[in-house]
């Protein structure tokens, strides 16, 4: 736990997340978008072929993949996505050879999507034929996710949504392939709400009026294509606007979109109640809506897939959201594989391991039978009532009224940065709402390895002197409760907000990085608050954010019996409220389970 005056990098409870992306968690970023490369790729290299009919799995149907109910949407990023400055899967075209491991995945999938820029721009001509022919080996409709709109003179250039055009679709069937499906790319988002660069503002009527007009055009070369929109939901986009959206797009096209698709801000506390309240404007109306599954800007392939696996659990499983249909979609650095799907950490994994059996963990009796001790038990079933044997149950706690930890981020500098500064955001700027009750230590940033704080007054000495507050919650600077020196307290209720800046200091582009924060965060505190570096070049360049909550105390784990019944016995726990949580991280075959009970220990 650390001596009382040491500094916090002393300290060895760490939580460490290493960031390299600059798109921010659960949106497709800033919806001005670089050009990509201008010169499109058609070199007829040598693929693998794909498998024909007869190599696929099962008889062929006669019912269409998109009668399904719920329809299952697959969309990894291809390998080269050089105007993102990443690129996505590396084995994505193994996705298409015979006998590609996803055997399980595949006959789940009914709609497998490619991207636009993709086709235009980076695929080869053996490679577009060698998707367009395994999607149709396997039964599966072809996506395009493409822009709805065109820009004009004076606005829409490099804006997300408008790259409307039929060339990739001729493309496509240049190859040999067909369109069923085509998604339109935040087309309200980019034409109507953004403000950045480029932007349009235009009336909803004039949005949905040009999406409309390209939909009749679209309908010229691929008279059956179903359309649809997947939108973002950020904090200014409420589903009532988006409700009124479909209105509008009806209006001018004399037809409902034929499915509406969620982008989540993971960022935003409600984002679930956000999400539920948009399938419902959605399903009101007719229109089948699904939530997109990712991992945001997770950095590796196996906190990608937990991270959505997480939210997959959340959106259905705590708040019980039915959505029409499911869509695993990736424009991000990860996950690098798709292959293999017994592999739980690959893209096709993720698939695999959703549509396994579900399964739930029921506590049956919390015992402390002599001061810090404590007994749980209970069961791991699945939702048929079968036993879950030889599974691991792990046992965390987590004070209530929050401990003394370190919460940390490694990352790079972006190239373009040449300064930066420490931000804490409370219910305001993608935290919250919600109650906080903040103390914070001392906050570090250094660089290559080296001890130099460049954080101005980080252990708030000077009280804020080099620190900009604003909001209507309360700020102040108190003598530390853990001996010398001084710390910082933030309360505020849900309806209020504290925005808090340091001083700027110098970075070092491409030099890799690391942010820490010393603090103690109760439990009610969770989801409102973030500590963030925002790197600048003159204004924003990116924001890497910490999301402030209570670090829990890992108390042991237990296999189940062939009943799938447990005990987990722990010792040591010094008195005090705790939010216990049991936890079983599923398999091959399982989903992932836990419960949480709140205990008191005397």
């Amino acid at each position: 736990m650390g001596t009382p005056g040491r500094p916090l990098w002393d300290l060895w409870v760490v939580v460490v997340a290493f960031i390299v992306l600059t798109v921010s968690a659960g949106c497709r970023g800033d919806l001005a978008t670089t050009a990509p490369a201008p010169t499109p790729v058609r070199s007829d290299a040598a693929l693998t072929p794909s498998p024909t009919a007869a190599e696929t799995t099962g008889p062929a149907s006669t019912t269409s993949p998109l009668s399904s109910r719920p329809l299952v949407w697959f969309a990894p990023l291809g390998p080269r996505a050089d105007h993102m400055g990443f690129g996505g899967s590396v084995d994505y075209y193994d996705l298409f050879k015979p006998g590609a491991a996803w055997p399980i995945a595949a006959s789940r999938v009914d709609v497998f999507m490619v991207y636009a820029t993709w086709v235009d721009y980076y695929s080869t001509d053996a490679e577009l034929r060698q998707v367009v022919e395994g999607v149709a080996a396997r039964g599966l409709v072809l996506g395009l996710e493409i822009g709805g709109l065109t820009p004009s003179d004076a606005c829409g250039s490099n804006v997300e949504g408008f790259d409307a055009s039929l060339d990739p679709i001729r493309r496509i069937q240049a190859a040999g392939g067909s369109v069923g499906v085509v998604q339109f790319d935040e087309v309200y988002a980019g034409g109507h709400v953004y403000d950045g660069p480029n932007a349009c503002r235009w009336p909803v009527e004039r949005v949905a009026s040009g999406v409309a007009d390209f939909v009749r055009t679209l309908r010229t070369v691929t008279p059956d294509v179903m359309v649809g929109d997947v939108e973002p939901m950020w904090a200014n986009v409420s589903a009532s606007d988006l409700g009124a959206w479909m209105d509008a797009y009806r209006e001018a096209a004399g037809e409902p979109f034929d499915f509406f698709h969620l982008d989540a801000d993971w960022g935003l506390a409600d984002w679930p109640e956000r999400a539920l309240a948009a399938t419902k404007e959605a399903q009101a109306r007719g229109i089948p809506v699904g939530l997109i599954y990712n991992g945001g800007d997770a950095g590796s392939d196996k906190a990608w897939n937990d991270a959505a696996f997480e939210r997959i659990e959340t959106y259905e499983g705590r708040l019980g959201g039915r959505p029409d249909q499911i869509v695993f979609q990736s424009w991000m650095d990860h996950p690098d594989r798709v292959l293999p799907e017994s592999d739980p950490t690959t893209f096709t994994g993720l698939l695999s391991a959703y549509f396994g059996v579900r399964s739930a963990i029921s506590v049956g009796t919390v015992r402390t039978p002599d001061a810090g001790r404590l007994e749980v038990d209970g069961s791991l079933l699945d939702t048929d009532g079968a036993p879950v044997p030889n599974a691991t149950v792990t046992l965390t706690a987590t004070p209530l009224d929050g401990s003394y930890s370190e919460l940390r981020l490694d990352g790079r500098v972006p190239a373009e940065a040449t300064s930066a500064v420490v931000a804490l955001r409370v219910n305001e700027e993608g935290a919250g709402p919600g109650p906080a009750d903040l103390t914070l230590y001392e906050v570090r940033y250094s660089e290559g390895g080296a001890k130099t704080n460049r954080v101005p007054n980080p252990r708030f000495g000077h009280g804020l002197d080099l620190w900009g507050a604003g909001g209507s919650g309360v700020v102040r600077t108190r003598p530390s409760d853990r001996g010398s020196g001084w710390m910082l307290r933030v309360e505020a209720t849900p309806s209020q907000s504290v925005g808090i800046n340091s001083g700027e200091f110098g970075v070092t582009a491409g030099a890799e990085y690391r942010f820490a924060v010393a603090a103690r965060i109760p439990v009610d505190s969770i989801g409102s608050a973030y500590l963030a570096v925002i790197f600048l070049h003159g204004t924003e360049v990116a924001r890497y954010r910490i999301h402030l909550a209570p670090l829990a105390v890992s108390l042991g784990h237990a296999a189940t019996d062939p009943s799938g019944g447990f005990r987990i016995a722990a010792a040591d726990l010094e008195p005090g409220g705790y939010r216990l949580r049991l936890e079983y991280a599923g398999d091959a075959s399982h989903w992932p389970a836990h419960a949480e009970q709140e205990i008191t220990v005397k």
